[in-house]
């Protein structure tokens, strides 16, 4: 018999059916082994002079991937040298901010059991939602480390670092412990330096250790839950690689959450701490970084210390509210990160030293009524403070989720945000007021269900005091004309204009000048992806994306006075004949005080770029968990100092542009 879930139920796994009743089942030994093999031909465009873009390169390597089941209900996953090549690439995009882009797990060792390999250190879906004690991109990430070259010097660095070998437990006991375990060991990885043909190497990534433990204990029939999770980053340094990053990295925390009442109200808590190790000068880079900037000059509280060999912080969380049963759901919130919370070495944190309060609430009905099938009103609101005890900022929005009776969906939302005071406009430097701003966005969907499927979408932002406009907006279409056949295609546009974006923060004298200019940027994007099942055991992927961006610089100024009343008193433009394009090294220079002489310069922050990433992946499980794989890569790349001219010219330059074409075939027998 079915189990009956109401519509306003607080869950819905914790209400699923039991069967009872089967006596004498003996648990199967799953002793997996699977080891492959992959070669990998590449043909780019040659580069005279450069040993390493000689057009043309291959590439042979194989490895181990097992799955042992040591009881019923844990399972150990080990991998030596794993080869992630038929996994879908990141996105392109041109991140302006100082903060780095997040990108979302992908390769299938990492996804499987990432729930419970999980910490988040925020609630809801917000802006802080990617937080988290553990983020598996950090373990076999691009080289961390730059290469110094001399004239008539090429480097061949790698692209990501090497993982040796992985081995991941999880599992659940039969009283209601989640166990999971994670060790993993990344290689040297090295820079190929050639100077006129004599050959140096460098170390770009050194060898590291990554561990991450986490327990989960479910007591009171589940309503209460007791968490913790620690982890670890051990480096193998050099004398360079000292300089900049941690010999070690630790945090953990630890959670609770207490549902009564059939789950209709929770209370949760969640406290962590973060302490990393190192040299004095790799501990001052730490300080200095965008998530803390402890350098700023009107800080109060946890200033620079280059003295220190070591950085401890902590963070927490408070939730409390009504999550289930009736119409009615509401939640509050309190977090907070110290200015020494450091957790990126293999978690994620954009930015810390803030005390963030939320309230929300939520109405929810689901019975049909007239047009509507259910209804969603969603009311938030947001404060937030630094360590310091300033009051950054603040911001309320409201928004509607509905669908139809004929399954069609809209929703849209209204967001304000106030006047901030921001620790990270200057990049280092005093507390900036930016203007608030008030943006709304919109989705609108067909029927799901249906074999062709039109959504689409628009945000749209004005700043006050006309200090900038952002506006975005996006289709996707979905057909799938036979049940083995998936087309799905994605354009989109999007515009930004800001009157303080970053340029540069040169030094003028004994002062530093933080120079700004107006941007207008234009961003086009369109993905194609075709799933093609040929049969049960064959099917053929492709996933195609030309993204193109250009940004335009006008209206040079620096900031003067960055907490002014008045928006126009916190800089000053620069005037005709202070500042000079100097095409021989692509930089603008600026004579502040006209006397003839060039007092500073920064690099033409005017850019296009262009970028087409194109992926087929041929899929044959030609027995039960042993595959072969067949993948063509297509990218193209662009990057110049200049803005656009016009759009049907940067097409035609990215594709008239040379291809770097990766073809590539795994072969994997699984033995069982």
């Amino acid at each position: 018999m079915w189990q009956h879930i109401p519509k306003d139920a607080p869950g819905f796994v914790h209400l699923f059916g039991e069967m009872n009743g089967f006596n004498g089942l003996k648990p199967k030994k799953q002793i997996e082994v699977a080891p492959y093999v992959v070669a990998k031909t590449e043909s780019y465009k040659p580069e005279a002079g450069n040993l390493f873009r000689t057009g043309k390169s291959s590439d042979f390597n194989g490895g181990i991937d097992a799955k042992i089941g040591i009881t019923n209900n844990f399972t150990i996953d080990l991998t030596v040298n794993p080869d992630f090549g038929q996994v879908e690439a990141d996105p392109a995009t041109v991140n302006l901010t100082a903060f780095e882009t997040y990108f979302e797990e992908k390769r299938p060792f990492f996804i499987e059991g990432s729930n419970l390999l999980s910490f988040p250190l925020a609630f809801g879906d917000g802006d802080q939602s990617f937080n988290n004690l553990f983020y598996s991109r950090r373990i076999g990430r691009s080289p961390q480390l730059d290469v110094s070259l001399n004239d008539n010097e090429y480097a061949n660095i790698p692209a990501n670092t090497t993982i040796l070998g992985a081995a991941k437990i999880t599992g659940r006991t039969h009283n209601g412990m989640s166990v999971g375990l994670l060790e993993t060991l990344t290689a040297n990885a090295y820079a190929l330096i050639d100077s006129v043909g004599a050959g140096r190497k460098q170390v770009v990534e050194p060898l590291t250790n990554y561990s991450v433990a986490t327990l989960k204990q479910e007591f009171n029939k589940g309503n209460t839950v007791f968490s913790g999770l620690v982890t670890s980053t051990n480096r193998q340094l050099d004398e360079n690689a000292a300089e900049i990053l941690h010999k070690n990295a630790y945090s953990g925390g630890l959670g609770v959450e207490h549902n009564w009442a059939n789950k209709k109200y929770q209370v949760a808590a969640k406290i962590y701490t973060s302490r990393v190790e190192g040299t004095k000068e790799a501990i001052l880079e730490t300080q200095l970084a965008p998530a803390r900037y402890l350098q700023r000059p009107d800080r109060v509280n946890h200033r620079v210390d280059s003295a220190r060999t070591s950085l401890t912080g902590n963070g927490g969380l408070i939730n409390i509210g009504k999550v289930g049963e009736g119409h009615l759901r509401y939640m509050g919130m309190v977090s907070w990160q110290t200015p020494m919370l450091e957790i990126n070495d293999i978690g994620y944190i954009q930015s810390v030293d803030d005390i963030f309060q939320a309230f929300w609430v939520g109405l929810r009905y689901w019975e049909p009524k007239g047009i509507f099938r259910n209804v969603n009103l969603n009311f938030n609101q947001w404060t937030g403070w630094n360590f310091d005890a300033l009051s950054t900022y603040a911001g309320r929005n409201v928004n509607v989720y509905s669908q139809f009776t004929n399954y069609w969906y809209i929703s849209m939302g209204v967001n304000r945000q106030g006047e901030s005071k921001s620790a990270t406009a200057l990049r280092g430097g005093p507390i900036m007021r930016v203007p608030g701003s008030t943006s709304s966005w919109y989705n609108i969907g067909s029927d799901q269900r249906k074999d062709f499927i039109v959504d689409v979408g628009g945000y749209t932002q004005f700043g006050d005091l006309d200090y900038s406009f952002n506006q975005e907006a996006y289709l996707n279409l979905t057909y799938r004309p036979i049940r083995s056949l998936l087309i799905r295609v994605s354009p989109g546009y999007a515009y930004q204009r800001n009157e303080l974006q970053y340029v540069a923060n040169p030094d003028f004298g004994t002062n530093k000048r933080y120079v700004r200019g107006t941007i207008d940027r234009d961003t086009w994007y369109m993905s194609l992806r075709v799933e093609y099942s040929v049969g049960p055991n064959l099917s053929i992927q492709y996933f195609g994306r030309p993204y193109l961006s250009s940004g335009t610089f006008t209206n040079y100024k620096y900031i003067t006075d960055p907490i002014a009343t008045s928006f126009n008193n916190r800089f000053s433009s620069f005037v005709p004949g202070q500042v000079t394009y100097m095409s021989d090294n692509e930089e603008i220079g600026v004579d502040e005080n006209l006397d003839g002489t060039i007092d500073y310069r920064f690099d033409d922050p005017n850019f296009n770029y262009l970028d087409l990433q194109s992926t087929m992946v041929l899929r044959w499980e030609f027995k039960p968990g042993s595959t072969l794989f067949a993948v063509w890569t297509h990218g193209k790349s662009s990057w110049e100092n200049t803005q656009s001219a016009l759009l049907s010219g940067d097409v035609d330059t990215l594709f008239s542009s040379v291809p770097h074409h990766v073809f590539l075939i795994k072969f994997s027998y699984r033995f069982n």
